[in-house]
């Protein structure tokens, strides 16, 4: 490998050809490496660091989905594959953004500079099909893994037929794809049980993301919220540590069903002073994510009403210049874009079959933290949860333009219930219910 400042080759030579250094420096990418240099050894190592072999990746992506990934796969090819005289095959591909390339010239930190623009893309997923070659058929095997390159990234493991399935539509052809002559023994049971190890390995690393260099990824600004959840998560006696994900923008639980969700997330709320907000699907792995009569995912916190200072009592957030206090009354409040609202110094619970919290005069009707996404499983905006929002039921806005949905009540689930469809009530007296 010859280095850019020892090549026989001018820069305008090298860059008609690939990317340079420049076009990496003041973006805001990594060189993600498609060839693993942990994979290699020696001068082979060494030959992964050539620009040639680099894509631009998202710094949380790389640095930490793509990476436990590897270090993961690594162990189990050694393992199910080398040591029992077996080959390992790996194809790794980038899909091109012909829409985002760097550098940017808008996000460019000097501006003063003299460079070209907008010439290396930025992939918009990332994917690699593993097979495992053996005289033995029974100890063949393979999978594939297939990510989107951006911050707050899903990341899919699937056979690798589904694979071949997927990729002609990603890359905006119709021609079919096949990696692999027989798909390496894909459907076998071994695959099926490699596939299932790494999967288990990636998503059990929650230790690891909070104390390794990985998680100084997360800007400064979420850190003090995330050591406050964080010690409260840690103390909790109703979470386990592999159900738990650590992603940038804050923890994250996963469970197997609903059932289970609304059954811990009372108890947290209670118990832990945790709320566990269900969550829609986009924002965590695909594997993890919520479906009819599957898992469930929620976002952990301990910012719920009776200790936080920005949330009012019906779920209005406070507006910027205010918080809630009492302010010379007697009892507890904030300005809201909606006017004042009442906030609990309480937590807020369910007293005569409704919840209410304490504001420091009286009870009020309040809304807990519990959901993100309506009974019929839209998210809500993102700057809203599900709450009453002065109505007798739980709703929230799904956009910018006024619609909104109903949601369950934090006091049921979408369930069949003992009926040949799925419902829930929307409110706590369960005198008003939707289907979801």
């Amino acid at each position: 490998m010859t280095s850019e400042a020892n090549s026989d080759l001018s820069i305008a030579d090298l860059k008609s050809t690939q990317a340079i250094n420049e076009d990496y420096q003041d973006t805001s990418y990594d060189r993600g490496h498609l060839n693993p240099f942990r994979f290699q050894c020696d001068q082979g190592r060494t030959a992964t660091f050539t620009l040639t072999n680099a894509a631009p990746m998202d710094p949380c992506f790389i640095r930490v989905r793509w990476y436990k990934l590897e270090k993961a796969l690594k162990d189990q090819l050694q393992k199910e594959c080398n040591d029992i005289e077996g080959d390992s095959y790996l194809i790794t591909g980038t899909v091109p953004n012909q829409n985002r390339k760097i550098p940017d010239q808008a996000e460019d930190e000097e501006g003063d500079r003299t460079r070209d623009y907008d010439r290396v893309s930025v992939p918009s997923h990332v994917w690699t099909a593993v097979c495992c070659d053996h005289a033995e058929q029974e100890q063949q095997f393979s999978f594939a893994f297939l990510g989107e390159n951006q911050e707050e990234s899903q990341l899919e493991t699937l056979s690798v037929a589904e694979l071949n399935l997927r990729l002609p539509g990603l890359y905006g052809r119709s021609k079919s794809i096949k990696l692999f002559a027989d798909d390496c023994n894909g459907d076998s049971e071994k695959s099926g049980n490699i596939l299932a190890s790494v999967r288990s390995k990636v998503l059990d690393s929650f230790k690891a993301q909070i104390t390794d260099d990985d998680s100084q990824i997360i800007r400064e600004s979420k850190r003090a919220k995330l050591d406050k959840d964080k010690q409260g998560i840690m103390q909790s006696k109703h979470l386990k540590e592999q159900n738990l994900l650590l992603l940038s923008e804050g923890y994250y639980y996963r469970f197997d069903n609903l059932r289970e969700w609304f059954n811990t997330m009372s108890t947290l709320y209670r118990e832990d002073k945790l709320a566990c907000v269900l969550t829609a699907p986009s924002a965590v792995y695909r594997e993890v994510a919520q479906s009819d009569g599957g898992g469930a995912t929620c976002s952990l916190t301990t910012d719920i009403q009776g200790t936080s200072k920005t949330i009012t009592a019906s779920g209005f957030p406070c507006t910027a210049s205010d918080q809630c206090g009492y302010k010379n009354n007697s009892y507890s409040w904030c300005n809201t874009k909606q006017g004042y609202d009442y906030c609990c110094v309480r937590e807020c619970s369910l007293k005569d079959s409704y919840y209410q919290c304490w504001n420091g005069y009286g009870y009020v009707a309040c809304s807990p933290q519990y959901s993100a996404v309506t009974a019929k499983g839209t998210p809500c905006r993102p700057d809203q949860q599900c709450a009453k929002y002065g109505k007798d039921y739980y709703w929230c806005y799904t956009d910018y333009n006024n619609n909104w949905e109903f949601c369950c009540s934090p006091t049921h689930y979408c369930d069949n219930h003992g009926y040949g469809y799925r419902w829930c009530y929307t409110d706590d007296r369960h005198s008003n219910w939707q289907y979801c």
